[in-house]
């Protein structure tokens, strides 16, 4: 006996939406009916990939330069093979370096990232990077702290004597 297709059907109570998700939806122009024709957000120059360790541990960090005649909205980042959202940041300037600081595993593999940036009127622009993974930052050089001198009990013992013969 089969089970009906109708069981398979995800049902909305079982489904969850992200902030990031939601508040893209909201702005995005086939969501939000304002037909208003402006140019996409430009963007600019795209940094190059530099490594480096944030909480111990291995970073990438990225920074685009955008630019637009509105407010921009927001932007992301994404893996290109499989659309996993690896940052999402609030703009509200019309010119703005954007910076995402990714986790060093999360790209192992990845060959390019998709970079998506909205207007405050859904205007969007995508444009994929291609990446090359940089050398590991070096790891900070841990710093002994030097250990208390023991104290000697026989010098303790010398001035608790001196200031005794003192006060007499």
């Amino acid at each position: 006996m089969r089970k009906s297709c109708l069981n398979r059907i995800p049902k909305l109570a079982d489904s969850k939406i992200d902030d990031f998700e939601a508040r893209w939806l909201d702005k995005h122009k086939h969501f939000n009916q304002r037909n208003i024709a402006n140019k996409p957000p430009s963007i600019l120059k795209v940094h190059k990939l530099t490594a480096s360790i944030i909480d111990g541990k291995q970073h990438i960090e990225l920074a685009i330069d955008l630019k637009n005649n509105i407010a921009l909205h927001h932007a992301q980042i994404s893996k290109s093979n499989s659309g996993l959202v690896l940052g999402w940041k609030e703009l509200n300037n019309r010119e703005e370096t954007t910076h995402f600081a990714v986790r060093r595993n999360d790209l192992l593999g990845v060959k390019s990232l998709l970079f998506q940036v909205m207007d405050t009127q859904g205007n969007t622009n995508r444009h994929t990077l291609p990446i090359t993974l940089p050398a590991k930052a070096e790891e900070p050089e841990e710093i002994d702290e030097p250990e208390e001198e023991p104290r000697s009990v026989e010098a303790t013992r010398k001035l608790l004597t001196s200031w005794g013969n003192l006060k007499r």
